[in-house]
């Protein structure tokens, strides 16, 4: 037989996992290295307070948690990858990391983006951000009419606006933001300065 012990954290979250499995419970108290007796009272009591570990987060899955929540994955999934079987857990322990995860991964795409249309000269991100941010899009104006030529006579869009009617725009732009979003574009121009300035 196997020898009797407590069940410790580590072996309530492997105690999860084997249920989650579908494992009997003759499995289960080989698994653990209990005796099906233990098991057996340990299912159907609450657990002992001399025998429950109170959950503590390291900063190496506090790093992670933030890392998987820049990512956007479920706190269900983070459970997986870290072994925690309850979401609650995940929420109450890593509060910080979840509600910081995402704002950062924005930051970040929005600092990449802002960088590839700026210096990097990518039209296809100036393009992107002129129609996402400025509302800009495609709109020719075609008029005229189809003579027995088969020519079509066309006028031209207006041209684009000059840079100063683009400074005003995205100045008005800026004060629709509230104070956190105008701070977390902040950080993010000042890294891509920052990282521009050891470039050069």
């Amino acid at each position: 037989m196997t020898q009797r012990r407590k069940l410790n954290y580590r072996d309530q979250v492997a105690l999860e996992r084997m249920r989650v499995a579908g494992m009997s419970q003759t499995q289960m108290a080989r698994g653990l290295g209990i005796s099906r007796e233990v098991l057996r009272r340990y299912l159907k009591g609450p657990v002992r307070s001399d025998t429950a570990h109170k959950f503590e987060a390291t900063p190496e899955m506090r790093e992670r948690v933030l890392s998987y929540a820049m990512a956007g994955l479920t706190r269900q999934q983070m459970g997986i990858l870290l072994g925690i079987p309850s979401e609650e857990i995940i929420a109450r322990e890593f509060a910080d990391e979840l509600a910081r995860g995402a704002p950062m991964a924005d930051a970040a795409v929005v600092a990449s983006l802002y960088k590839n249309a700026t210096q990097n000269q990518n039209v296809v991100a100036q393009i992107f951000w002129l129609k996402n941010r400025l509302g800009w899009r495609d709109h020719r104006q075609v008029s005229g009419k189809l003579e027995h030529t088969g020519e079509v006579k066309t006028t031209p869009a207006p041209p684009p606006p000059a840079e100063t009617d683009v400074l005003r725009m995205l100045t008005r732009e800026m004060r629709k933001l509230s104070a956190e979003e105008r701070g977390v574009l902040e950080q993010a121009l000042a890294v891509i300065e920052s990282a521009s300035a050891t470039q050069h």
